[in-house]
């Protein structure tokens, strides 16, 4: 019978003081210490009483510890978690391809939408002229949207962190060495923000299955612009990747890990979705010993991945068909610079075919 120990009610409780600490602006380093210090000791007495952060299941039974009969083994339970800004928010590829094919599929499929608090569009890499999306402008618009497809969905502002405390090192290291210094810091930000939102859908997730009473099997996570312009299935439902823990895009990875989408089964939601965070401020520096060769986040998922022992597999844009697509003047188009990757599987025909979608000029 499987129990969550004292020492791991600390650990969790450790790593939310930690998020918590990265919104201080101006927080020095020993007050994130003693927020870490501070989290471990509030483990030690509450971890075991504060069951609604992460429901504790007896596996064996299929019993929560709050005696809620649960499903593990004989029901498929999805959840997306979709994370970014509501004026890029693109919805109708994702109703089609995600919610509506996995709910006919046999799955209950649950919706988180996190969404920044902010109302207008931000972009540090602005390649085309691009305009905000409005399908969807509020949240209650979300929701209507969504709700006939899912057996739950529930839409989430955040406030982000605004200046989050950044590695001087990273900054200066990151590929863009023809952008100013202002845009540069701006870009490390917002990679740490979308690794903030990455745990912030953990704690949601968690929650919501508290309230669900059973467990999540298999996740997807999705950026708020990406294009999903064929069915995109869960794990066991993805032929030749049945028995694989994490699934990226192969496409678009940029020497690491795509940070656009990923489709993953619960024994890697830990080390996916708090994985990045935790390495860039807590344990990234027992392994790596020059941050400017983090060039990217991309690289910068993959080292923490492979800290966490999580095993990536890489795999063709049919088997995790997503992309990121823009809304221009002109309307939609694909925004990619690596179209030789997606020319490897695909011909001009096949990207009309499935893209339905031009490249972005």
């Amino acid at each position: 019978m499987r129990k969550t120990s004292l020492l791991a009610g600390a650990q969790e409780t450790s790593k939310k003081a930690w998020a918590m600490g990265m919104i201080v602006q101006n927080g020095r380093a020993v007050a994130l210490f003693a927020c870490i210090l501070g989290g471990f000791v509030a483990g030690v007495f509450i971890g075991e009483i504060w069951p609604t952060r992460a429901l504790q299941m007896d596996v064996a039974e299929g019993v929560s510890r709050r005696g809620v009969q649960t499903h593990w083994a004989d029901e498929k339970r999805l959840a997306v978690c979709i994370t970014g800004q509501l004026a890029r928010l693109e919805l109708d590829s994702k109703i089609t391809n995600v919610f509506s094919v996995n709910a006919q599929n046999g799955w209950t499929v649950d919706a988180l939408i996190l969404l920044s608090a902010e109302s207008e569009a931000q972009f540090v890499n602005r390649r085309v002229p691009i305009v905000a999306q409005k399908d969807y402008p509020t949240d209650d618009s979300i929701e209507e949207a969504l709700k006939s497809h899912v057996s739950r969905v529930k839409v989430v502002r955040v406030d982000q962190p605004v200046e989050p405390v950044m590695r001087a090192e990273y900054v200066a290291g990151l590929d863009k060495w023809n952008m100013e210094e202002g845009r540069r810091w701006a870009r490390a930000r917002g990679h740490v923000r979308q690794w903030f939102m990455q745990r912030e859908c953990l704690m949601h997730l968690k929650e919501m299955e508290a309230q669900n009473g059973a467990p999540y099997t298999d996740f997807i996570r999705l950026r708020e612009d990406s294009y999903v312009y064929a069915p995109l299935r869960p794990i066991p439902d993805t032929p030749g990747h049945e028995n694989h823990s994490l699934l990226t895009p192969m496409c678009d990875a940029w020497d690491g890990v795509n940070d656009k989408a990923a489709t993953l089964r619960r024994e890697a939601a830990h080390s996916y979705f708090d994985g990045p965070l935790d390495f860039f401020y807590l344990f990234g520096d027992s392994k790596v010993s020059n941050w400017t060769a983090l060039m990217r986040p991309e690289i910068v998922i993959r080292e923490a991945l492979n800290w966490t022992g999580v095993h990536v597999e890489k795999v063709a844009p049919l088997d995790l068909p997503v992309i990121t697509q823009r809304l221009t003047e002109n309307g939609r188009c694909i925004d990619t610079i690596m179209k030789m990757c997606y020319a490897r599987f695909m011909n001009d025909s096949d990207v009309v075919k499935h893209f339905r979608r031009n490249w972005c000029t």
